[in-house]
């Protein structure tokens, strides 16, 4: 039994040097131009929560259909003796879900 992925279009589209909410509307607009999933890694949890924010105004009053989902950070090292808040395991297991 195998099984396999078949990627139909993969592009990369970096935003570098974009001030405040002018990256999140790049992305917004980029993401209406691709019908498939689009992925955007940020530096940290703050950044990502900060777009989703901002994802959210643009796509308000946009008619396609939009799924704003965040997969945090462990925020917990390698070497740690516990394991991560119940909270960020929940929302990975939701966006993995979806």
């Amino acid at each position: 039994m195998s099984s396999s992925i078949s990627i139909k279009h993969q592009t990369n589209h970096p935003i570098f040097g974009a001030h405040e909410a002018a990256a999140s509307l790049a992305i917004f607009e980029a993401s209406l131009q691709h019908s498939g999933l689009n992925v955007v890694i940020t530096p940290d949890s703050q950044s990502a929560d900060q777009l989703i924010a901002e994802l959210g105004f643009y796509s308000a009053g946009n008619k396609k259909n939009t799924s704003l989902l965040s997969f945090p950070d462990w925020e917990t090292l390698p070497y740690d003796s516990f394991s991560p808040h119940q909270d960020i395991v929940s929302q990975l297991l939701i966006t993995l879900y979806q």
